[in-house]
């Protein structure tokens, strides 16, 4: 009997893992009720068989025809029913990051002294219109994106013959994870896009404060093509990491394009240009900055990209080791 409840177990894991949570737990009372009744029906009063569960699971309908008939959202839209839960997820972080992040740099500008407290409103007003729009439309093309090509969460196999097994706690990817990653790229994207200005020391000068960017603002926004790209990758891993929900070789596969992807575009953002402030240097030493943390600094583009591309190597390892230890726990 433990294989045929786990059978049941699987198809209704199947039939609602993407329906609205707030539905979720009622529509599999309900399908584990009819499922009972029609075993009892069929077996009348005798232990059910594997195959007496097969006949009622194939009777009901594979669990993409569960699906539709208990999700009550449109079926035809920009963004798909089985993806719309994640979408509204991406969307009010992603958003939520921007616009914390625009004012917190609004803040700092006129913290500063670059703008005046009298004209933070209009700048605060146009730095959200440009995030939010941008973000916007960022979030709904990778959604946008899957749903056209074919980045599905049903698989092939989500059948009655071969149901995906249920996930066990340590399988599921953690949502505040996602929700974190798409936060950090969302931030990252703002600062290097619209605020690089931000990334800076503030120094003594004696009689006042003065503020030091570290890299060349203008040569820096000269990038923006691949630092658009590098910010999109890693919301795509992200998004794929918020649909799928948990470890599988799909996600390892994701991650390793994403991150290949990634350290191509940083190498290409960050080598072979000078990208750094020459007055950043001039004003460390001024301040009697020497030996280790001024050759650092002098070398602040590069080292600036070996921890990106260490960060993207200990995120894909910790992906990977993750993945392949579930199935060999499996195995």
């Amino acid at each position: 009997m433990k294989r045929e409840n786990d059978m049941v177990e699987r198809y209704i894991y199947a039939s609602t893992k993407n329906l609205p949570r707030g539905s979720r737990a009622d529509i599999e009372r309900e399908l584990r009720t009819l499922i009972d009744d029609l075993l009892e029906e069929r077996c009348a009063g005798r232990e059910p068989t594997e195959k007496d569960v097969r006949v009622v699971l194939t009777e009901l309908g594979t669990p993409a025809e569960i699906r539709e008939k208990y999700d009550t959202r449109p079926a035809r839209a920009l963004i798909g029913p089985e993806y719309y839960v994640q979408y509204k997820w991406a969307l009010a972080v992603v958003l939520g990051a921007l616009a914390l992040g625009v004012v917190l740099a609004q803040v700092l500008e006129v913290v500063t002294g670059e703008r005046a407290l009298s004209d933070m409103g209009l700048g605060l007003l146009a730095g959200l219109a440009w995030g939010l729009g941008c973000g916007f439309t960022a979030v709904t093309l990778l959604f946008a994106f899957f749903e056209r090509r074919g980045v599905k969460l049903e698989r092939a196999d989500d059948t009655i013959e071969n149901l995906p097994p249920v996930p066990q706690h340590s399988e599921l990817i953690p949502r505040w994870e996602s929700i974190a990653g798409l936060a950090m790229c969302a931030l990252m994207l703002l600062v290097f896009l619209a605020f690089p200005q931000v990334i800076c020391a503030v120094v003594d000068m004696g009689a006042r404060m003065q503020r030091v960017t570290v890299f060349d603002v203008d040569a820096l926004r000269a990038q923006w093509p691949w630092i658009a790209l590098f910010g999109l990758a890693g919301m795509a891993r992200e998004v794929f990491h918020l649909i799928e929900g948990r470890y599988t070789m799909r996600v390892l596969a994701a991650d390793l394009g994403c991150a290949v992807v990634s350290a191509l575009l940083a190498c290409l953002i960050f080598l072979g240009k000078d990208l750094m402030n020459p007055t950043f240097l001039r004003v460390m030493e001024n301040i009697g900055l020497s030996g280790l943390p001024l050759e650092l600094f002098a070398r602040f583009q590069a080292v600036f990209l070996g921890v990106m591309l260490f960060a993207l190597a200990i995120d894909l390892l910790d992906s990977a080791v993750k993945v392949l230890r579930l199935y060999c726990n499996r195995s």
